[in-house]
């Protein structure tokens, strides 16, 4: 008998995750993107078909880890329409498409190196997330933990599986190797701003502050947007978990380790303010939260783009363990800039909606 997620037959949040997780996979694969060329075919065969020469175990690692969540999330959603060993059968043959797919493609890419090992470490990653998927994740969806909490603390419909994406999304942009935490937004290089002010320590740390305090009021409106009751129920576990991943890309895209590079005066002093302040905003109603969320972002993204460079940061920067984390750092980056407008986009279609939406 075919059992499927009712979690996910009511979510599209795994739906949403998925198509959001394969596009970033795809530009990270492809990554910089430039200077495209037409390639030897009978080269491109050659290097799928031997051993590559030279590899790192870290890039073994990385290749699996970039594929696990893939086979997972791919996983779930199968489940919706097939038995659980179809779905994640099917899981990991695509997973392993979309890697050959991206091999080939790399070979135009001329930073980039097609290999057959990379094809086998993605099949692998994506047979690990499959296998998570029907182990782990997938009795906790169909018992009911996560659906019922999600009936509990979200509002109805889409736009819920839409906000939890976009802090995902957000979530992932933490692993941006810039220091800067809860800054998301940077154009200034694309746009060649000009600064505000010059540097000075205090205006630094000022401007840290704010951005750092605005960065996280506006998450907490939309965390606060898509839920009702008690909203630090959502936002609280998922600046937790930004923390986290903040301090671990700091300690492993830097050399040495410097897990706690984030951890500036103005940073912290961002951090006391934007929680004091979420805390006070979350108590208001879900519209309230949402044009806060949609303000704070707009003054987040502002001060970010006129502030100084701190010449001690570019320093800092300069021990960026580039090398095989180039394509993970440049699409942490990419992400990171246009996830603002993501979410402003999403705040203003909250506030359109909000009047007229009736919670559980």
């Amino acid at each position: 008998m075919r059992t499927t997620s009712r979690f996910a037959r009511r979510s599209a949040f795994v739906r949403y995750a998925s198509v959001a997780y394969v596009a970033v996979v795809l530009y990270a694969s492809l990554y910089p993107l430039t200077s495209w060329r037409t390639p030897s075919h009978e080269l491109l065969w050659v290097r799928l078909g031997e051993w590559p020469r030279y590899y790192t175990y870290s890039d073994v690692f990385l290749n699996v880890l970039a594929y696990a969540p893939l086979g997972l999330l791919l996983t779930l959603m199968l489940r919706t329409r097939l038995p659980a060993m179809g779905a994640a059968t099917l899981a990991v043959l695509l997973g392993l498409a979309v890697s050959f797919g991206m091999e080939i493609l790399q070979a135009w890419v001329p930073a980039r190196v097609p290999s057959a090992l990379d094809i086998f470490c993605n099949g692998v990653g994506a047979l690990i997330g499959a296998w998570i998927g029907l182990a782990v994740a997938e009795p906790m969806l169909e018992d009911g933990v996560l659906s019922r909490w999600r009936h509990a603390r979200l509002v109805a419909g889409g736009r819920a599986d839409v906000g939890l994406t976009l802090l995902g999304l957000w979530l992932f942009t933490q692993l941006n190797a810039a220091p800067g935490l809860f800054a998301t937004g940077d154009v200034k290089a694309l746009l060649d701003l000009t600064p505000a002010a010059s540097y000075s320590p205090r205006v630094y740390i000022a401007l840290e502050a704010a951005v750092t305090g605005a960065g996280l009021l506006a998450v907490s409106g939309l965390a606060g947007s898509i839920a009702h009751g008690r909203a630090l129920t959502l936002l609280v576990p998922v600046v937790a978990i930004a923390l986290i991943l903040k301090s671990l890309a700091c300690a492993f895209l830097f050399n040495p380790g410097q897990p706690f590079l984030w951890a500036t005066p103005g940073a912290g002093i961002g951090l006391v303010i934007g929680t004091a302040a979420s805390i006070l905003v979350l108590r208001g109603r879900p519209r309230l939260r949402a044009f806060v969320g949609l303000a704070a972002l707009a003054v987040a993204v502002l001060l970010l783009n006129l502030a100084p460079d701190n010449p001690y940061l570019d320093e800092t920067l300069q021990v960026w363990r580039h090398g095989h984390f180039w394509s993970f750092t440049g699409t942490t980056a990419v992400v990171s800039m246009l996830w603002p407008a993501a979410a402003a986009i999403f705040l203003l279609w909250s506030l359109s909606r909000l009047p007229s939406e009736r919670t559980h």
